[in-house]
């Protein structure tokens, strides 16, 4: 399992994955080039993550889980950066404010997501699931909201 020493070197890492899947699938959709990842990227290309944060009390309280650690794997990252690719690097780099003091929290309805949002000049999704075992926390997904959206939730 690959280890980063720290965010950027992570962010780099499956930036140029992304590239490179990119380069090899021009013309295909977002969600083509995930599925192409899924069957082409060598899976110890994939296998990684960083501790990338901490989850506030609310959130280890609604995901009944045992860490307050939040954890971001580089394929979850690919994925993220194929379909979400008007999220920036310097949005990335939100992801601990949000995780340790979000704006809002809503439980997803199959239980083991949570979803933290934050406005803050842009509105901010951030999904975090809990494995089944409850002992680690995993970024689900992260992205950009309209305003409007933002305020459904």
């Amino acid at each position: 399992m690959k280890e980063f020493k720290d965010f950027q070197e992570f962010y780099n890492y499956g930036y140029n994955l992304v590239s490179n899947i990119k380069s090899k699938t021009s013309g295909f959709l977002a969600g083509e080039r995930v599925e192409y990842a899924r069957n082409n990227v060598y899976k110890s290309d994939l296998r990684g993550f960083i501790k990338i944060g901490f989850i506030s009390k609310d959130v280890i309280t609604i995901l009944d889980t045992n860490s307050n650690i939040l954890k971001f794997s580089i394929e979850n990252l690919v994925k993220n950066l194929l379909v979400h690719s008007d999220v920036t690097f310097e949005d990335y780099k939100r992801i601990p404010l949000i995780s340790s003091k979000p704006d809002k929290i809503v439980k997803s309805k199959n239980g083991y997501d949570v979803m933290l949002f934050k406005a803050d000049n842009k509105f901010y999704k951030l999904v975090i699931k809990t494995t089944k075992n409850k002992d680690e926390n995993y970024i689900k997904s992260f992205h950009l909201l309209e305003q409007e959206r933002y305020e459904k939730y």
